[in-house]
């Protein structure tokens, strides 16, 4: 699954109703960012090499 050419981790059948969209960030511009969580319950979490932007 993607959003506008960003990759989605989990697809909509991996994910039960209360679990999060995590979203691959990593390349992705801050602007792109910002207009995409608009008026959306989000927050990004970090690992070595990627930063996931979730959609709570």
């Amino acid at each position: 699954m993607s959003a506008d050419g960003v990759d989605v981790v989990g697809g909509e059948q991996e994910r039960s109703e209360c679990e999060a969209a995590r979203i691959d960030v990593s390349d992705v511009s801050l602007a792109w960012v910002r207009s995409f969580v608009r008026d959306r319950d989000a927050h990004f979490e970090r690992t070595t090499e990627t930063t996931y932007l979730v959609l709570d």
